[in-house]
């Protein structure tokens, strides 16, 4: 991994700990951003080989970089060792000097905050300042038991009320004041972040608990006949069993017919009164067949081999072959000429902003869910906190508007390949889920609500759109459509429909046209 010049490295596994120690060293003498992007390319594989070993990591190095500055460089370099459930320990002075003072050297690890501290030693021997990192572990090598192979690790942060408390008390004394006087829009998202992470860190400590991955419960239902039936089919089964007895089989095939007819209509009962007695019918629906067809309890795969970079560049060939294929006619096409000569409503169209009350409508309406970003923050914590957080979101997308920028740290997104069917070494087995920031879904879901509320007054909307719009979805959909077949049918109108699955739809869509201004 290393690479004279950019990047030294070397590491030790502590088998009895089950901790791997890495030293690392960037070389001072070559500051151009092409030979950082190299060393960050090295890091982040050196990081992705380490995260697989499911031990603790405690990362040393000399980065040459100054943690005590806030910029572009320092940002991506934390941003990196985070995605991989690192933190940086030291923040304080561990190069001193004649004109000022760096913090050049720093520990990034995995280890819970409570259970380690760092501290300068000043020594004689060199020009920097010695850290010195102490951590409190159990031996682990002795006492670690064989792990089933459905057995997976996975970091969770504990939340209860003592740590929601805290959570708030330390929100309640952060001082935001930096943010509204800084001129750069990404800096006050990475000064925002940095110390949002550091609130969280402290507050919820991240702990491992190990799961075993199970089958889904299938759609369990019970009566008193049900219960009689199994009993009978199981008396019979062990007669024939015991017995060979032609009549038992006989018997025993009979009950079992009538077991699972009555079973069908048990759970189709059930299924039709938790339908009935739902508000929202059309997920009542989708919760049944997603139930029956075990997506609730799908089973983690660990035992792919696939590198992410390898991942990564399937997904993103596949959409360029998509784009590549789609044929001269409509690639000739010149979009920009059909929008002008389309109707256009007679108001114009521009973001206005936002106020604190629709940013937090817009963080009421999210789900309260654990699931963790690439930053390591959920929607959970950010509901518990909104009292302390609307008032610089709200500065933070209003800023983000009048800028007309998108932040780069808010484009960082947590792909998780699901497992569909297949062979687990193939990319194509796989199916890629975005964890989008939870910023990033706030800024989403306040902008999208303006552009709605545009398209639904103007009328620019068709009739015939029933996805994403309030009040409408599938099962309007199916009603107009079954409405439609039906006054065919009684007019004896030759009636046809088609039914298109356009791949990769969203990421195949036209930047060209998205971004067409006149």
């Amino acid at each position: 991994m290393s690479l004279e010049m950019v990047i030294e490295v070397s590491a030790v596994l502590l088998n009895e700990y089950n901790t791997i120690v890495v030293s690392l060293y960037r070389p001072n003498t070559n500051n151009t951003r092409q030979c950082f992007m190299i060393f960050m390319e090295r890091l982040a594989c050196i990081l992705e080989y380490l995260s697989k070993h499911n031990s603790k990591i405690v990362f040393c190095g000399d980065f040459n970089v100054d943690f005590k500055k806030r910029g572009d460089i320092v940002s991506e370099l934390k941003n990196t060792f985070l995605s991989y459930g690192l933190s940086y320990c030291f923040e304080g002075i561990t190069r001193p000097g004649k004109n000022y003072d760096t913090c050049i050297d720093n520990i990034f690890t995995n280890v819970e905050n409570h259970f380690l501290s760092c501290e300068i030693v000043k020594t004689l021997v060199s020009d920097h300042w010695a850290l010195l990192l102490a951590v409190k572990c159990k031996n682990e090598g002795k006492t670690k038991k064989k792990t089933n192979a459905a057995t997976v690790e996975r970091l969770v942060r504990s939340m209860n009320n003592k740590n929601i408390y805290a959570y708030e008390c330390l929100l309640s004394a952060v001082d935001w004041y930096k943010i509204y006087l800084n001129n750069s829009l990404d800096m006050k998202v990475d000064y925002f972040l940095e110390i949002f992470l550091n609130v969280i860190n402290k507050a919820f400590p991240l702990k491992r608990v190990r799961d075993k991955t199970t089958l889904p419960k299938q759609n369990r239902v019970y009566n008193p006949e049900l219960n009689c039936l199994e009993d009978k089919c199981d008396w019979l089964y062990d007669i024939y069993s015991r017995t060979g007895s032609s009549h038992a089989k006989a018997l025993l095939k009979k009950y079992k017919k009538s077991l699972k007819k009555l079973l069908e209509e048990t759970r189709r009962k059930k299924n039709d009164n938790f339908i009935e007695s739902s508000s929202n019918k059309s997920k009542a629906i989708w919760s049944i067949i997603n139930s029956e067809c075990n997506k609730e309890g799908q089973i983690l795969v660990s035992d792919s081999k696939i590198d992410p970079f390898e991942f990564n560049n399937f997904f993103v060939d596949k959409i360029n072959e998509i784009v590549k294929n789609v044929s001269q006619k409509v690639r000739s096409q010149n979009s920009t000429n059909y929008l002008c000569s389309s109707l256009k409503p007679s108001c114009s169209f521009k973001f206005s902003l936002v106020s604190k009350g629709e940013v937090e409508s817009a963080i009421n309406t999210m789900k309260a869910g654990r699931c963790e970003v690439v930053y390591g923050i959920n929607t959970l914590v950010v509901k518990l906190g909104m009292n302390y957080l609307s008032d610089v979101l709200t500065h933070i997308i209003n800023s983000c508007i009048l800028s007309s920028i998108f932040p780069d740290a808010l484009k960082r997104i947590k792909v998780i390949p699901i497992f569909k069917k297949g062979c687990k070494s193939e990319c194509n087995s796989f199916r890629p889920i975005s964890i989008v920031p939870i910023i990033s879904k706030v800024f989403e879901k306040v902008l999208n609500k303006q552009i709605v509320q545009y398209f639904e007054v103007n009328r620019l909307f068709s009739d015939c759109q029933y996805g994403y719009r309030a009040g409408l979805g599938t099962v309007k959909a199916t009603v107009s459509l079954f409405n439609f077949l039906i006054e065919s049918l009684e007019k004896k109108n030759p009636t046809e429909i088609r039914l298109f699955d356009l791949s990769r739809a969203f990421d195949t869509v036209s930047h060209e046209i998205l971004l067409f201004e006149q």
